[in-house]
């Protein structure tokens, strides 16, 4: 994942779908926790796994992002990411989940 954050990080921006991206959030997620990290502004928070979480990890974004449009990534852990990337498509968040 560190080589997929990396390449789009010296872009500057991705372009996708018509949208610039301005940030990329890479993910961990794991059966008890989701690391996060905001590679432009070297952020990392670290959220619990349960689904409760999961807004908390968006609103986390949002707060130092405000509405510039970011981009979300992670591996596929199997139902661990299963799970954030159902979540992330109902609530229109732009992610990708590597395989």
């Amino acid at each position: 994942m560190a080589t997929f954050i990396h390449h789009f990080f010296l872009k500057g921006t991705i372009s996708t779908n018509m949208k610039n991206y301005v940030a990329v959030i890479g993910i961990d997620v794991s059966k008890l926790r989701i690391d996060a990290h905001m590679h432009h502004r070297s952020l990392h928070h670290v959220f619990s796994n349960p689904s409760k979480d999961y807004k908390a990890l968006l609103l986390w974004t949002q707060r130092y992002l405000k509405e510039q449009c970011n981009f979300l990534c992670f591996e596929n852990t199997g139902h661990y990411s299963t799970n954030l990337n159902v979540y992330f498509t109902e609530h229109h968040a732009d992610s990708v989940q590597e395989i």
